[in-house]
C-alpha cells in the first residue's frame, strides 16, 4: 500500500514496503449532558481513523541518507495537514484502488543507520471516500 499526504509519500510503496501497520477507527459522536435526566448521544454520520507505520529507506551514501533527512522533514512540516490518501497495490505493483479523505501528519520520528534512514509515522484522517 501506497500512503501520500497531499503530494508527499510517505509509504511509496513498490520495493519500499511498510512495517508495523496498525490503525484504528471510531465512529463520530456527540455527547450531551442535561442537568436532569440521562445523557443523550447524537451520531454525527462521520468516522475518524488512526494509522501508524515505519518504513526504511536504504540511500546510496551518507551524503544521501543526511541530505533525503533534511528535505523530507522540510516537505513533512510543509505538508502536515491536507488530503491522505490510501492506494492499493495490485499484484504487479500498479495502483489497485484508491481513497483519500482530509487528514493531517499527527507525528513522525526518524533513526539515522550508515546509509538507511528508518521512518515512523502517525496519521489521523476522517472518512475515506
Amino acid at each position: 500500500m501506497r500512503v501520500r499526504i497531499n503530494k508527499v509519500y510517505l509509504a511509496p510503496g513498490g520495493s519500499t514496503p511498510m512495517q508495523g501497520l496498525s490503525g484504528s477507527g471510531a465512529p463520530a459522536s456527540q455527547r450531551s449532558d442535561p442537568a436532569r435526566g440521562s445523557p443523550r448521544f447524537f451520531d454525527r454520520k462521520a468516522r475518524s481513523h488512526e494509522m501508524s507505520f515505519g518504513i526504511s529507506r536504504a540511500h546510496a551514501d551518507l551524503a544521501a541518507a543526511e541530505a533525503f533527512i533534511s528535505a523530507h522533514c522540510l516537505e513533512l512540516d510543509e505538508n502536515a495537514v491536507g488530503t491522505v490518501t490510501l492506494i492499493a497495490e495490485g499484484n504487479s505493483g500498479q495502483p489497485a484502488g484508491s481513497a483519500s479523505a482530509a487528514g493531517r501528519l499527527v507525528n513522525y520520528t526518524f533513526a539515522q543507520r550508515g546509509v538507511t534512514t528508518d521512518w515512523t509515522y502517525q496519521i489521523e484522517y476522517g472518512a475515506l471516500s
